[in-house]
């Protein structure tokens, strides 16, 4: 399994991927991804352009995306961070809803690791809403520490949502994500 970058030529299968899990979200009843608010067709054409958004494909299929990047996020930096300097950054972890709970976003995050270690990040941040259990629940079994809470607005402008902000220090210590060793992984925290 590899991730790779999408280009122009995946944008409309990118597009309706997207559309399809934030439906699925929604249906579910969380509301954390509303398509054409968060994620939409302009953010996700722009991430294809940036080279930051990443795809996988199993026999023939699209069945997750993630964007990458690397730097800190400006909406993390009222955060006093006590661990790394060159963070690595996920958004948009997406999984096809016929295979989510069958492990694949963790198996993302293990090339997500790779593809941000050979950037030269020395930590990997991230954030979700604290109504996605199943993406918390992932981020701290694969050791991710939560470092802080940044809030904005619904897709309706009406309600304030929260985030929970987590970062996994020294990601690189194990080489694989899914079964780090207890004594490489490091607390990270903010204060403030």
């Amino acid at each position: 399994m590899e991730l790779m970058q999408a280009t122009e030529r995946e944008a409309e299968e990118l597009l309706n991927f997207y559309r399809r899990v934030a439906d699925h979200m929604e249906e579910k009843g969380l509301q954390q991804w509303h398509w054409g608010r968060y994620p939409n067709e302009d953010m996700i054409r722009k991430d294809i352009a940036a080279g930051d958004l990443y795809y996988l494909r199993q026999e023939g299929v699209l069945t997750a995306a993630v964007v990458l990047m690397t730097g800190q996020e400006p909406e993390y930096a009222a955060q006093w961070w006590s661990c790394g300097i060159r963070p690595g950054i996920f958004h948009r972890l997406a999984v096809h809803p016929s295979m989510q709970g069958a492990g694949l976003g963790g198996q993302v995050l293990d090339d997500v690791l790779q593809i941000l270690r050979r950037a030269g990040c020395d930590c990997v941040r991230c954030d979700t809403s604290e109504k996605n259990i199943h993406a918390i629940h992932l981020y701290e079994r694969l050791g991710f520490r939560r470092c802080g809470e940044i809030r904005w607005a619904d897709a309706a402008g009406v309600n304030i949502l929260s985030a929970l902000i987590f970062s996994l220090p020294n990601p690189f210590g194990h080489t694989s994500i899914r079964s780090p060793s207890p004594s490489t992984r490091s607390r990270c925290s903010t204060a403030g």
